[in-house]
């Protein structure tokens, strides 16, 4: 997957969730933002366990700098993403700003393999729905466009210290 503007749902902390469905869906009483929330951390179960998928998420530098909810907050959430990193299924890469102009500038996606025998899905998910993108032509472009992004992005590792260095800027040493 690839993200340039928010932690991705899978990656995301309760707390975080909850601000950011907050933000983006106002309107929503607190009890539909709960069951939203509880919704999206069940769905990070299926990366836990011996039959788990592998995620391999490209994240943009500018995510690990924009405060999100109380102070501290990101922090907390900069320092899930740094244990989630450490799961054997599981690969985040940061996108430096200094990458400038990238062919991921147009939006986020999703590509879902599956076994041999059932073709990639694309996923684009917006504010006006959720769009899952089948057609091979379509899902090569997004493989396309994940392997550009890919190539510019920070080492796993290298992404990691950045992480670990940008916790500072929101109130944790």
């Amino acid at each position: 997957m690839w993200e340039p503007t928010l932690v991705p749902g899978l990656l995301q902390s309760e707390d975080y969730a909850r601000e950011i469905i907050r933000a983006t869906r106002p309107e929503l009483a607190s009890a539909e933002i709960d069951r939203r929330v509880d919704a999206r951390m069940a769905r990070k179960i299926n990366l836990l366990g011996s039959h788990a998928p592998t995620l391999h998420a490209l994240l943009d530098e500018g995510i690990l700098h924009k405060p999100i909810g109380s102070p501290g907050l990101t922090a907390r959430q900069l320092d899930y993403i740094l244990q989630v990193a450490a799961w054997p299924n599981v690969t985040i890469q940061v996108l430096p700003l200094a990458a400038g102009a990238h062919g991921g500038m147009e939006g986020g996606f999703s590509v879902l393999s599956f076994d041999d025998e059932d073709p990639d899905v694309g996923y684009v998910e917006g504010p006006a729905g959720d769009v899952y993108v089948e057609a091979t032509d379509q899902v090569r472009r997004l493989m396309l466009t994940f392997e550009r992004i890919l190539s510019t992005c920070l080492s796993p590792e290298k992404s990691a210290e950045l992480m670990t260095a940008a916790r500072s800027e929101h109130g944790l040493p």
